[in-house]
């Protein structure tokens, strides 16, 4: 960013959908980290498949947008992304909410999905969202499974808008207290990566992987074997016009961004989650009233309540979260708003000391409140 405000060259306008260069980059970047079968196929993504966007957020409502209209129904995960029901919300869209199981690694309910996306309707399921290192539920599905989703919806025609904004923080928690952690991150594995014409879109941006979150750069990157979404790439397109963001000198910022980060880089990140993850998990589980989800991506830990080993007036997430923060001064976003009753949200990017006290200070607060 110093050297493209000391240049003094970047101060101009540019396409509202984003810079040629800086697309490329984007889809470079994605081939050579998340898609390497697209490498030497006939069908890789370049920069005409590419969009900037002013932040993942803004992508998911520009594909959302351009996708679907009112009256028009969608598959979307649950638990999810608060921000999903209200952009579906702001298009008049209905969602239709499909289960990840936290008992199997946040995976999908095949059987019950198809179930949901055949039954009869008088509105149409335009597409299934998908997330994927989740938020709040901190999954990485595996190979297998994302492949079994991309397969079920190649056969029901069913066009994926893949949120993978967390693509890429991946980590190992042993079960066992005190074991050694894997150094190596485990693959992850993004709907790009599977051979299949179904179209896809795939949202993310910098503010995750490269912790940059105030900067609002998104993308979206559409993998299209079959050219059969290419009129809603166009609204795509059409629809960036409404804010002409993310700006110049950040595309040129990122451009050398995306092209110089090594994996040294990313790795230092995804330590801390890992760390955090593991002392968290294993602090809280010993508490007896709390079960927390073991996370494998995200940054985010997932916690389900056992109600009936808590006194009342903390049996749900909400009113957790309420007294934790005016006793122990900790703040605990509650699951009800993720469609994940009785459960929290914690955050795991936190640094070490800081997380240390939050967990003592939650345990605490457990003990105090157990029946």
């Amino acid at each position: 960013m110093k050297e493209a405000i000391a240049s003094e060259k970047h101060n101009g306008y540019t396409p509202s959908f984003g810079m040629e260069s800086t697309r490329a980059a984007v889809a470079d970047y994605w081939v050579r980290w998340f898609a390497p079968s697209l490498a030497d196929s006939p069908h890789r993504v370049t920069a005409k498949d590419v969009v900037l966007s002013s932040g993942s957020a803004d992508a998911l409502s520009l594909v959302i947008g351009s996708i679907a209209g009112p009256g028009d129904r969608m598959l979307v995960p649950m638990p999810y992304f608060a921000r999903y029901e209200m952009t579906l919300a702001y298009y008049s869209i209905e969602p239709v909410y499909y289960h990840c199981d936290p008992a199997h690694d946040w995976e999908v309910d095949l059987p019950a999905l198809r179930a949901l996306a055949t039954a009869p309707g008088d509105k149409p399921i335009k597409a299934i969202l998908l997330n994927n290192p989740s938020n709040p539920c901190g999954s990485n599905w595996s190979r297998s499974h994302v492949e079994a989703i991309v397969r079920l919806c190649e056969e029901l025609q069913l066009p994926i808008i893949a949120d993978e904004i967390y693509a890429g923080i991946t980590f190992t928690v042993p079960l066992e207290e005190g074991a050694e952690a894997p150094a190596a991150s485990p693959p992850y594995t993004s709907v790009a990566d599977i051979a299949a014409e179904i179209p896809r879109f795939i949202t993310a941006g910098v503010s995750k992987r490269f912790c940059l979150p105030g900067e609002r750069l998104g993308w979206i990157i559409l993998v299209d074997p079959a050219a059969r979404a290419q009129r809603v790439l166009a609204g795509v397109r059409s629809l960036t016009a409404r804010f002409l963001l993310p700006n110049h000198l950040l595309q040129v910022a990122t451009t050398a961004m995306l092209k110089g980060a090594g994996q040294d880089y990313y790795d230092r990140a995804v330590r801390v989650l890992q760390r955090n993850s593991i002392d968290m998990y294993h602090a809280l589980r010993k508490t007896g009233v709390l079960q927390p989800v073991v996370p494998a991506g995200g940054m985010f830990m997932s916690v389900l309540l056992r109600p009936e080993l808590l006194k009342e007036e903390v049996r749900d997430g909400e009113r957790f979260a309420e007294r934790l923060a005016a006793e122990e001064n900790v703040l605990a976003f509650p699951g009800e708003p993720f469609r994940m009753p009785a459960a929290l949200r914690l955050t795991i990017s936190r640094p070490a000391e800081i997380t240390a006290e939050a967990v003592q200070r939650i345990c605490a607060f457990c003990e105090r409140y157990k029946k």
